[in-house]
């Protein structure tokens, strides 16, 4: 009788434990997808705002460009001293040169923005007209700054 007494134990232990829960691996991997996405949004947004931070440092802070960029070949290109305030004054005497040709255009570019904003304007109703005045004149602020004035030799 004892034995049947421990098997019907036995029997009573192995109905009462419970099934082997089923693995949930594509919860897992689901999850680690979209870890892995939400970094590489992160990743790639701050990285656009770096860049645009740095374009526009570069339009609206043109004469500064010159010193960054000869820092940069000097670390790139092992420069010496001698090198390197040679390049700076390369990179000096284009920068004016540059500035002087937008200069020249700027009026030019000004027209044809005028241009399209009349254009589009006429398309709009009063309230869309404001919305776009208001658009473009913040392009123009941020990406298109007043020229340069003009270097006394």
């Amino acid at each position: 009788m004892s034995d049947d007494a421990g098997d019907t134990q036995r029997s009573d232990a192995e109905e009462i434990a419970p099934a082997p829960r089923r693995r949930r691996g594509w919860l897992r991997l689901l999850l680690y997808l979209v870890i892995f996405l939400s970094g590489g949004i992160v990743g790639t947004g701050t990285t656009l705002m770096i860049i645009r931070k740095s374009a526009l440092f570069a339009v609206h802070h043109p004469g500064e460009m010159p010193g960054i960029i000869a820092d940069r070949m000097e670390r790139a290109l092992d420069l010496d001293d001698e090198q390197k305030r040679q390049i700076l004054d390369i990179l000096h005497e284009r920068q004016e040169a540059l500035q002087d040709i937008r200069r020249q255009s700027q009026p030019l570019v000004e027209e044809q923005l005028d241009l399209l904003e009349e254009q589009v304007a006429a398309v709009l109703d009063p309230e869309q007209q404001e919305n776009w005045r208001s658009r473009i004149e913040h392009i123009r602020r941020t990406w298109i700054p007043v020229p340069p004035p003009q270097r006394r030799p």
